[in-house]
């Protein structure tokens, strides 16, 4: 189990670190030929297109790999349940879509809703194959069909469509090609037969899972779709926009990495919740070596807002620079909270997450309509304390879960934030000597990636003992250093 957790780590991270290359190339691209005002469109068009997909596709794979025992008649079952669910929702989105219309005075959203939800309609054929291949640990196949369906539908469909000038409807076929390569290369690497029996008394025994995750993961995307709902509502569309690019620039690296690592997990930990020391032990190194990585990115991305920003999105977007500084600490503390939440899904503690993520929903829209009418900063800035909010409601949880005190949780990542202040603080001297404050923008970025990783290797050997194991059994397996292992 141990090495095949570990294939599957090196498989996922590779494919999340081509993605999320990918996606921050077609993001650089893209931005050169479309607008805040077509992000904002699209923006529009996301939320009710992640509402259909967290309500009745975030439960599916969890569902799949969660279950204990699964025949082809309940596999079945699932697949028509969700597709049939999928398909009236989507319809029901898209004849409702002229009040969205409407409101917004801008025609190009019924033509870009309804590709984005045929999109998410063709993405559900594919979701039960994804799911049992996830449960039977074959992450280089699901690598391979993520990288090559992302690859060729959005540079080869998308972004030649930007250069023609189709405006928001390029990034919505770019969803529709990406959306039928990748379910049809799931269904071809793990079919399921339409056609045969259903079993119904088999999923009556799990449903109550499944429905639990739908409802949390519903509330975690009002809670993620709250600010740009807000922000379109007082603000505008080109605001809008504004904080899109800003918040995807932010989210796409971290959020990748964080997902990556949770579905790997949640497969190990499902199989091991009847031991709590097991289930802690296999916590501990991937949670202290994730908020080490994770908190240090945070911290020099913050400092080097400026920079990147201009070096990727270019200079019209110089605006998003302090959004893109507040929402990438917040993205920092959702990945972290989103790996100790993993621990509760797969240990069935689902209704005091649900509780405890009501609670934080409802505390950040209330602080939004008092306190953030007409600022996009102090949106940002209350998304990332009710991340913060967030991740301490989740140890809290986790830690009564394992019967352990919740500091044994935070030993765990109060190494990671001390290496992150030391990081930040040294990148920010660096960057504002007069040798690199005069480097062209893609220069300096280079540098100030480089440097940070630099920084992340200095203090995370001085901080973190984890990582000073993980780091010296990779030097003894290359051979560059000599001694026995702990």
């Amino acid at each position: 189990m141990q090495r095949s957790v570990l294939t599957s780590l090196w498989w996922t991270y590779g494919s999340v670190a081509t993605n999320g290359l990918l996606q921050i190339l077609f993001l650089a691209f893209a931005s050169r030929f479309l607008g805040p005002k077509e992000f904002g469109t699209v923006a529009i068009c996301l939320i009710l297109n992640s509402s259909i997909r967290v309500l009745l596709q975030s439960g599916i794979e969890r569902l799949v790999v969660w279950s204990k025992a699964l025949s082809e008649d309940l596999l079945r079952t699932i697949m028509w349940l969700s597709v049939s669910a999928t398909g009236l929702a989507c319809a029901a989105i898209v004849a409702a879509s002229f009040a969205v219309t409407y409101k917004h005075e801008n025609p190009e959203i019924f033509g870009v809703l309804a590709l984005y939800m045929a999109a998410i309609f063709v993405n559900t054929l594919g979701l039960t194959s994804r799911g049992v291949l996830r449960r039977e640990m074959k992450f280089r196949s699901l690598s391979i069909i993520d990288i090559v369906s992302y690859g060729l539908g959005y540079f080869a469909v998308g972004l030649l469509l930007a250069m023609k000038g189709y405006g928001a409807k390029s990034l919505a076929f770019a969803a529709v090609a990406q959306a039928v390569l990748q379910s049809a290369m799931l269904v071809k690497a793990r079919p399921i037969f339409p056609w045969g029996g259903l079993d119904f008394l088999g999923l009556k025994s799990t449903w109550k899972f499944g429905a639990g995750l739908s409802a949390v993961g519903l509330l975690e995307f009002l809670d993620t779709q709250i600010g740009p709902i807000f922000i379109s509502r007082f603000l505008g569309l080109e605001a809008l926009g504004l904080f899109n690019r800003a918040y995807s620039l932010a989210q796409l690296p971290l959020e990748q990495i964080g997902v990556s690592l949770t579905r790997v997990l949640f497969t190990p930990l499902s199989a091991a919740r009847g031991d709590m020391n097991v289930v802690f032990i296999s916590l501990r190194r991937p949670l202290a070596l994730l908020s080490l990585g994770v908190f240090t990115a945070i911290a020099c991305g913050a400092v080097a807002a400026p920079t990147i920003v201009l070096a990727v999105l270019g200079s019209n977007w110089m605006e998003a620079a302090p959004i893109f500084a507040a929402v990438c600490v917040g993205a920092g503390f959702a990945v972290v909270g989103n790996l100790v939440a993993t621990v509760n899904e797969a240990l069935g503690v689902v209704r005091r997450k649900f509780v405890a993520q009501l609670l934080v929903t409802s505390c950040f829209a209330i602080c939004l309509l008092l306190f953030a009418r007409s600022n996009i900063l102090t949106v940002a800035i209350l998304l990332t304390l009710s991340r913060a909010v967030f991740l301490i409601s989740q140890i809290y949880l986790a830690s009564a879960a394992m019967n352990r005190p919740q500091i044994d949780i935070y030993k765990i990542i109060i190494p990671s934030v001390l290496c992150a202040c030391l990081s930040a603080t040294s990148l920010y001297g660096v960057l504002h000597t007069p040798l690199i404050s005069h480097l062209a923008p893609l220069p300096a970025l280079l540098f100030a990636v480089c440097f940070s990783g630099f920084l992340l290797i200095l203090f995370g050997a001085v901080v973190s003992s984890e990582f000073r194991f993980v780091s010296t059994t990779l030097l003894r397996k290359i051979g560059l250093l000599r001694g026995t292992q702990r």
